[in-house]
């Protein structure tokens, strides 16, 4: 069985690029869970102002419902 330069080479330059996918994905993936966790933020923020002014609204109906 020979082994052949080129074959080395391809081997090695085989397993750099499956490495560099590898960490090229897996930065993809942690900028991914960063954006989702700020959306998922933002939205918890909306529905808390939406909730608060609801909440607003049934105070001022239940306090003109008791006179």
């Amino acid at each position: 069985m020979d082994v052949y330069f080129k074959d080395v080479l391809a081997w090695c330059v085989t397993a750099v690029s499956v490495a560099g996918a590898f960490f090229h994905l897996r930065g993809r993936v942690s900028v991914i869970e960063a954006l989702q966790k700020r959306d998922r933020e933002a939205v918890r923020d909306g529905f808390k102002d939406i909730k608060d002014g609801l909440q607003r609204i049934e105070d001022k109906l239940d306090h003109k419902a008791d006179k």
